[in-house]
């Protein structure tokens, strides 16, 4: 029979499932600039794959060599064979889903690619449907058949135009070429390079004759053999034989992730739409071979350890409140009614089996030998005293025999890519559960009488005798509602505060960090003025120190090629009279910009000093947006920071935990020790301080853990500002660069003093390879030896090529003060980046951002508002030098007077209608002087400033007529015709009677 016990702990068959790196036609004809079609980008991509191959197979999984070889011409779209041809990208104008879609009788088998969404059913939509048409099959010849409409680039049936010929589609012949890949050619054939790399007896090797690996070869076999559930893919050519192995193996349920620096392409605009959609519609990740050899040669602490140990806890709680379940419960008669007489009612953790979980017990059952068929005969005679006694007995062995089953592996030391998986996965998973759930505000977390700082302060206020009893409980730390033992999870494990003993007592955390003072009425005086961070528009309800970071700090966002980190970013500091700043280097590819810092970050940074005693000049800032965010363990790297002093992070925000462990080598290195690693965690809520000293620091490793929770299990702390969290971690940095970005000195540099710095490094494969190797012996080592490792000091500050010293737009929220700023910025043709905006948080009051500029000149000078930035233009990049432009800017500052009346009236249109007295004298200048434009006969900054607001008035007023003000209806029709920056801002203007 089978027992209760059994169906509530019966065990399950371990599997680990495997991944392998896919290396796709490294073929002569496509890394040979001999070859018929050679790739141009990226370059170094042989030489990385080279140097990837024999570090994956060592410490991750199979590697599988991909060669394309001729065997006929493929077309890549031919319904009317066996099997449709593979799916190409060629055009990258497919179409939108807004546009006509082919009924599911008209969509072949292989055109029916599920995109994931948290509310996907299997039958189709008119929407799927129109998702799917990003999937256009591209054919390789041109049909004689005419085309429905109303796709417009099908063939017709009688062509006006010769089509061009597809040189990309190397199973085809061109006027130009013949087929690629041919058999007994050296085109066929691996590169040279790459030769020596492949092992024949360890490897796998593929030959296909299609442009997707897994169309008639037997890849998608072995994969299932071994299996194998993850694919790294790299090769030649990003958008035909990647692309389409990527589709076929996303429609068979495989992992995909793209080696971005390891992907060969010939067309820019095809390899971007490529990766796009290789990430957007089949889940495909990306990621650098730099950060997979990292993270094999010197794994990171990843969750994995604290999900075994959380695990481990959790199951032997389950065990003890089982057996304590066991021992209360009684099969006599009447134990019912005995129940119902106390007030007592059954756990609802004791459910009676459902069917499936009868069904998969049978299968299990099926697979027993007869001696367990025997045991269970005797167990049908058992007296219910005698059958619990067994059954707790059953479950102690099973558990025993549990922790000692074998459990499939892969080959090598499986699991080192699992830190790099979950990021992915996490990246992927907090992406649709973003749009799927509903967090509660901070207004929603407190009281209607409260305001946002008393209730957070009830909340985390730490009275005078927890100050005293450092193991007092505290009203932050999570408090059972009962005696009973709960499982192990975020929400019941022992959390330290402040007095207690952090790591080696060199670290503190600190609540209510910031004075009421500080924290609300400076700010209020910020945002009644005109001149800073949005206060042209309304603040009210928006002084918490927490929005007023949101609105303004300049996030940026963080890219690797064509993956987006998940989190917005930046980088503040301190420069020095001569333009030079201080650089912290640390495992990444690119440094960002450094921005001067911010009022109210200033504000935290002076008071961060009081709490440590010493300078610090540099912060990053990180925007969290929600609980599925994280940090992996890790410890800071003290190559730039001064010696002996101490990481400071300020939260603001939603509540974490952040979680610290002493790393391996301190306890022991073997592995059945990990669970004796001493572990600690620490809340960190909303204004609070920790700081981390440099014992701690080089000991412990620190991280902060996704909180896989769902909402209703959070706290309201957790829950607040909707689950986004700004932190700010402040360094004292011993190491600088030169204005201009291209000398280096300092503790961590070469030269140690400011004249005598050298060059700065940058894209050095063998100068980056030993920095990282220096950073990975940091995070390992519990004595960790500095002036060994980082004494000679390291110059590289980009591991791979810099990008572009250039000026940074950060837009505001209001659109016309953007296009002000832009339509300047394209008359004097500057080339410029555009940074993200922060999300909105729903239910609080609207983001006020300023449009921010900040030049490239030697102080990286920052000018905020639009007004400003264009004076601040006119008068460094000149945008019209000529002796007649005197005559306009004789008039310009007066019209920029008017402009700005206009604006605020239009905005106050409400209360006064003043701007209609405006407009009129505007139009009266334009009529008397015969202007042609705003102020004068030449464009000026002032047109800048005018037309946006004039175009707002336009669009929005419906007593805008050109009889009324023909001048300027004139003008604005005018300038949206010949002017290209005007149409950059404005795709279509209104049509005025």
């Amino acid at each position: 029979m089978t027992s209760l016990l059994d169906l509530l702990t019966q065990a399950q068959p371990q599997f680990t499932t495997n991944q392998a790196l896919l290396v796709v036609d490294l073929q002569n004809d496509f890394c040979s600039p001999d070859g018929k079609l050679p790739n141009h980008g990226p370059s170094g991509l042989v030489e990385r794959i080279k140097a990837l191959v024999p570090t994956f197979r060592e410490n991750a999984g199979d590697v599988i060599w991909v060669r394309s070889v001729f065997e006929e011409e493929r077309d890549v779209s031919d319904p009317s064979g066996d099997r449709d041809g593979d799916t190409v990208l060629l055009d990258v104008e497919a179409p939108r889903p807004s546009e006509d879609y082919e009924s599911p009788e008209e969509t072949s088998s292989k055109d029916r690619l599920q995109v994931p969404t948290p509310s996907s059913k299997p039958e189709k939509t008119p929407s799927s449907n129109r998702a799917l048409k990003l999937f256009k099959r591209v054919r390789g010849k041109p049909k004689a058949t005419p085309a429905p409409a109303p796709v417009a680039r099908e063939p017709s049936p009688v062509p006006t135009e010769e089509v061009p010929e597809e040189d990309e589609l190397f199973l085809s012949k061109t006027s130009k070429r013949g087929p690629c890949c041919l058999r007994d050619t050296p085109g066929v054939e691996f590169v040279e390079a790459v030769q020596a790399t492949i092992d024949p007896e360890n490897d796998v090797m593929v030959v296909k004759s299609h442009y997707s690996a897994l169309n008639s070869t037997t890849l998608l076999l072995t994969l299932r053999t071994r299996l194998i559930t993850e694919l790294y893919i790299c090769g030649n050519v990003c958008n035909t034989s990647i692309y389409a192995t990527a589709l076929d193996a996303a429609r068979h349920g495989l992992t995909i992730h793209l080696i971005e620096d390891c992907l060969g392409y010939r067309k820019q605009m095809r390899y971007n739409e490529a990766i796009k959609q290789m990430t957007d519609l089949m889940g495909a990740q990306m990621i650098t071979s730099q950060q997979i050899i990292y993270d094999l040669l010197y794994p990171s602490e990843s969750e994995e350890g604290e999900e075994e140990d959380e695990t481990a806890i959790g199951a032997e709680s389950a065990t003890e409140q089982l057996q304590a379940m066991l021992s209360n419960m009684s099969l006599t008669r009447g134990s019912a009614k005995d129940l119902r007489s106390k007030g007592g009612s059954l756990s609802e953790s004791v459910r009676p089996p459902t069917a499936s979980s009868s069904k998969r017990r049978q299968d299990t059952l099926s697979i027993e030998s007869s001696d367990k068929i025997s045991v269970d005969s005797k167990v049908s005679t058992m007296s219910p005293e005698e059958l619990f006694e067994h059954d707790l007995r059953v479950h102690r062995q099973e558990l025993k025999a549990k922790k000692s089953q074998p459990v499939l592996q892969p080959k090598k030391s499986e699991g080192r890519l699992r830190t790099v998986r979950s990021k992915a996965r996490m990246r992927q998973r907090e992406e649709t559960e973003e749009k799927s759930k509903s967090f509660v505000t901070a207004a929603d977390a407190r009281s209607p009488k409260d305001s946002p700082r008393s209730s957070l302060n009830q909340a985390y206020k730490t009275t005078a005798a927890a100050r005293a009893s450092p193991m007092s409980p505290r009203s932050s730390d999570p408090q059972p509602k009962s005696s009973k033992k709960l499982p192990a999870s975020l929400a019941t494990f022992k959390t330290l505060g402040p007095g207690e003993k952090i790591g080696e007592g060199d670290c503190r955390i600190i609540y209510d960090f910031m004075p009421e003072d500080l924290t609300f009425q400076s700010f209020s005086e910020t945002a009644s003025r005109t001149s800073h961070y949005g206060a042209s528009l309304d603040l009210s309800g928006r002084n918490d120190i927490f929005y007023r970071l949101l609105d303004e700090v300049r996030w940026q966002k963080m890219y690797h090629a064509q993956g987006e980190v998940p989190r917005l970013v930046c980088v503040e500091g301190e420069f020095g009279p001569d333009g030079s700043m201080p650089v912290y280097r640390h495992p990444s590819d690119q440094s960002l910009p450094l921005l001067h810092l911010s009022p109210v970050v200033r504000k935290v940074r002076d008071q961060v000093e009081t709490i440590v005693r010493h300078p610090v000049n540099h912060v990053l800032i990180q925007l969290y947006r929600s609980g599925q965010d994280y940090i992996s363990e890790h410890s800071d790297k003290t190559l730039d920071i001064v010696r002996g002093s101490s990481i400071v992070n300020v939260s603001f925000g939603a509540q974490r935990t952040m979680r610290l462990r002493t790393k391996k080598s301190a306890k022991s290195k073997k592995p059945m020790d990990e669970h004796s690693r001493e572990t600690q965690r620490v809340s960190m809520p909303h204004n609070s301080i920790f700081v981390l000293g440099p014992e701690t620091n080089m000991r412990w490793l620190h991280g902060i853990n996704a909180d896989k929770r769902i909402a209703d299990e959070r706290s309201d702390a957790e829950l607040a500002y909707s689950g986004m969290r700004i932190s700010l971690t402040f360094r004292y940095i011993g190491t600088f660069l030169s204005a201009d970005n291209r000398l280096i000195w300092g503790q961590g540099a070469t030269a140690k003093t400011q004249d005598t710095a050298n060059p700065v490094i940058n894209d050095d494969a063998a100068q980056t390879d030993n920095l990282i190797h220096a950073f990975g012996t940091e995070n390992q080592s519990t004595d960790f030896d500095w002036d060994k490792t980082y004494g000679t000091g390291s110059d590289v500050l980009h591991f791979r090529a810099p990008p572009p010293d250039i000026p940074i737009l950060f837009p505001g929220s209001d659109e016309v003060e953007n296009s002000r700023v832009r339509i300047f910025l394209a008359e004097i043709g500057k080339d410029y980046t555009t940074s993200a905006a922060p999300p909105e948080i729903e239910g609080a009051a609207k983001i006020t951002r300023t449009v921010t500029f900040r030049d490239a000149d030697t102080f990286h000078t920052e000018i905020l508002e639009a007004i400003p930035v264009l004076l601040y233009g006119d008068r460094y990049f000149h945008l019209d030098p000529s002796p007649q432009g005197h005559l306009v800017t004789a008039s310009a500052y007066d019209m920029i007077l008017k402009t700005e009346i206009l604006n605020r009236q239009w905005i106050h249109r409400n209360e006064s209608m003043g701007f209609i007295h405006t407009l009129r004298r505007v139009e009266e200048d334009l009529r008397s002087n015969n202007w042609e434009y705003i102020c004068g006969n030449r464009f000026s900054v002032t047109d800048c400033a005018f037309w946006p607001v004039l175009d707002r008035v336009v669009a929005e007023w419906d007593g805008w007529t050109s009889r009324e003000f023909p001048k300027l209806t004139e003008y604005y029709e005018m300038l949206w015709n010949t002017r290209p920056s005007v149409r950059g801002v404005r795709e279509k203007i209104v049509e005025i009677e």
